[in-house]
């Protein structure tokens, strides 16, 4: 028994040897095809660099150029700053002077954290994979080009020694605004040599590589910042005392931290990349605790070189870099010769830019609101015509770096067509009652924005007027956030958060979230109940002229019927019951709803409206306009969305549909127009007089008659 267990293992001894010769030499064989058709890395001397790309406008006026790697200027190793290599090194490929090309335990690492999900997500290309994959090999993100890539750098480590391989990454790779390679970036950004940079000057090169346009020291993330507002509700249920007690999506990362409020007397520390790398130099005994902590206090007094390049609409044209880094990789930029055409209308975008800055003056003396944002798409098929971020990209007192159609804010009552979106499928209709009675909720008693009560009122009129209790009282109908936050998502409408407590408050608009979600959620009702994607990018070619890239108008799985859609489009576009003209565009037919958020304000404790919006529509286009204060700040106390945003939206949807005919909202199948009884909301009886006939629309499929049982009842027992 003892031999024939032996003989086993030898001959699974035997069998192992001979799988692992077998996979060497089929390795090698795949190393030696690689070898012959791959370029010639002794050819690193002679590179031709890549050329400029350009994004471009609908109609093909450049909007930016991407200058290409040929936009730098070569140096020596011994002429960059030791503090620049150590911080690259750290950041980039600790294992650097120890690996051959390949790092295996970085490629595990990485697998465990971006695959797996433990630790921190982190990159497994090594400097040498990241400077071949930038000297010779094509952009596109593929499991051949990693072979490639770690071909050609086992072969770059063979060929040439680790210095030389290093100055070849500091001379080609990007740092941003257009400039490539060490000695340019430094001059760029700091007027310095790159021999002399600090110990701060290099972490915040050395942050550059990985996102320059995310990082970009002249954009909105310059330093660390939160991306939500605290109230002091959710400050009571939370404990929050530094970073790590904060949600991913409240917060971003910065190129440099700072301290944040996080209410009136608390201030939280949110690092910035540049900072990690300091204190990661320290950790690896790269620097002294001395230098450590002056490095800290030159990042936070930290100056760059005044800078502008030729840009037109910044606000867009970093959206599509985002994106397009998001979708292909920083390298898909950097490559050049590439060609974007993005669906920017640059006349409306004028008239935009111009708009706001005749109305800013305005609010700012009436409202107290120095920014203002504003997004308009073509609803049939997700193209972004028209793009503001700010009033001014380039005013800093305002944070106009920062794009407010991106930052989530508190939509107020712009909010409510979605809850009424979830009533009509759970069985109300426009002439179903709803009370705008008094109600306690948990202690708190609700209020309407008049202070007053309008009594049993239409589920048409409650939306139309903007009613605030009867909204609440929907939100109860509906199964609360519970059940409406993933009905939301199917609308393109992801900031809210899950497993947070938001309350009946959520009804009226006190969740955050951004215009361009806003937008993206009011083009399903425009679109009889389905979803287009929002995008910027129509189509990308590259040097040859070939299309590498051309977006598909794809619609998902429809997100509410077409009739519940509709009913939503009659009511907002309904002017007997609207709140007044500001909403609508003279001689076409649209529908819009506006919202005014409050706060409460700073130090004095009073609460003020804080964001004004209105968001409108035709079946064709959607126009989403924000007014405030970049900073949260409150509004003067007469500031609401009606006599501020509301005006905006109606100059910029009627600026679009000036040339074009009228075009009503489709009447879809599933439609039924019936005589009910304006007092009771329900059908007529024979008996009904005249008068108080009047006609209403139903979808067939998810109107209930009598609702009270199933819906009025359990919200009744709140009050």
């Amino acid at each position: 028994m003892k031999k024939k267990n032996k003989k086993t293992l030898i001959n699974l001894f035997y069998f192992s040897l001979f799988f692992l010769l077998l996979l060497f030499f089929s390795l090698g064989i795949v190393f030696l095809y690689f070898v012959t058709i791959l370029p010639d890395v002794l050819e690193n001397e002679n590179l031709e660099f890549s050329l400029s790309s350009q994004i471009y406008d609908k109609d093909g006026n450049v909007l930016y150029t991407i200058f290409g790697a040929e936009n730098r200027e070569e140096i020596s190793l011994n002429d960059v700053s030791k503090n620049l290599v150590n911080a690259t090194i750290v950041v980039e490929d600790e294992r650097f002077w120890k690996h051959y090309g390949i790092d295996f335990k970085g490629i595990f690492r990485a697998l465990r954290s971006n695959v797996l999900g433990v630790g921190k997500k982190t990159g497994g290309s090594t400097i040498t994979q990241q400077y071949v994959k930038n000297a010779f090999l094509s952009p596109e993100k593929t499991y051949l080009r990693k072979v490639k890539e770690a071909v050609l750098a086992l072969r770059m480590e063979y060929v040439y020694d680790k210095e030389k391989i290093l100055e070849s990454y500091l001379n080609i790779i990007p740092y941003g605004n257009n400039s490539f390679g060490i000695k340019k970036a430094s001059e760029v950004y700091f007027s310095s040599d790159a021999k002399y940079l600090t110990v701060a000057q290099s972490a915040v090169l050395a942050s550059l590589p990985q996102a320059p346009t995310r990082l970009n020291p002249y954009g909105p993330n310059r330093y660390s910042r939160l991306l939500v507002e605290f109230s002091d509700e959710d400050l009571n249920n939370r404990s929050i005392s530094s970073e790590n007690d904060l949600e991913p999506f409240e917060y971003i990362n910065g190129l440099i931290g700072q301290m944040v409020d996080i209410s009136e007397n608390k201030k939280i520390w949110i690092s910035g990349r540049a900072d990690f790398i300091v204190d990661k130099m320290y950790l690896e005994n790269l620097i002294t605790f001395a230098e450590r902590n002056i490095a800290f206090e030159e990042l936070k007094t930290m100056e760059f070189n005044v800078y502008r390049e030729e840009m037109h609409h910044p606000h867009f044209v970093f959206y599509v870099m985002e994106e397009l880094e998001k979708i292909y990789g920083r390298e898909f930029l950097e490559k050049g010769g590439l060609k974007i055409y993005t669906t920017l209308d640059s006349s409306l975008q004028k008239y935009v830019e111009d708009l706001a800055k005749k109305r800013i003056q305005i609010n700012k003396n009436r409202a107290g609101a120095n920014n203002m944002a504003i997004l308009a798409v073509d609803a049939k098929s997700g193209e972004i015509l028209a793009m503001l971020g700010s009033v001014n990209y380039y005013d800093d007192t305002i944070d106009g770096k920062v794009n407010v159609v991106l930052r989530p804010r508190q939509p107020g009552s712009s909010f409510k067509p979605f809850i009424y979106a979830k009533a009509f499928m759970e069985g109300l209709a426009p002439s179903s009652r709803i009370d705008d009675t008094p109600m306690k909720i948990h202690n708190n008693t609700p209020q309407n924005f008049d202070g007053g009560f309008l009594g049993p009122i239409s589920v048409r009129e409650a939306l139309a007027k903007s009613r605030n209790i009867p909204a609440i009282r929907a939100y109860f109908m509906v199964g609360e956030e519970d059940l409406l936050l993933p009905f939301l998502k199917k609308f393109g409408i992801y900031s809210l958060r899950e497993n947070f407590d938001y309350g009946y408050p959520l009804a009226i608009g006190s969740g955050e979230l951004s215009l361009f979600e806003m937008v993206q959620g009011y083009s399903v009702f425009a679109n009889n109940g389905d979803k287009i994607n929002i995008s910027g990018i129509s189509y990308i070619e590259d040097k040859h002229s070939n299309v590498v890239y051309e977006r598909t108008i794809e619609k998902t799985e429809a997100v509410i019927p077409p009739s519940i859609a509709f009913l939503i489009n009659n009511i907002l576009s309904d002017r007997n019951y609207s709140i007044g003209p500001n909403l609508f565009v003279k001689g076409q037919i649209t529908a819009g709803k506006s919202g005014t958020s409050t706060k409460k304000t700073k130090g004095a404790g009073a609460v003020r409206p804080g964001d004004l919006w209105t968001v409108g529509y035709n079946p064709s286009f959607v126009v989403g306009v924000w007014i405030g204060n970049t900073d949260g700040a409150g509004l003067s106390y007469s500031a609401e969305a009606y006599s501020f945003a509301s005006p905006v939206f109606s100059s910029v949807m009627g600026e679009i549909l000036k040339d074009k005919t009228v075009e009503p909202f489709p009447v879809p199948n599933g439609i039924k127009p019936l005589m009910v009884n304006k007092n009771s909301g329900l059908l007529v009886a024979l008996s009904t007089a005249n008068e108080d006939k009047i006609l209403e629309y139903f979808a067939e499929d998810f109107f209930v008659q009598t609702v009270r049982e199933k819906f009025v009842a359990p919200v009744l027992a709140l009050d």
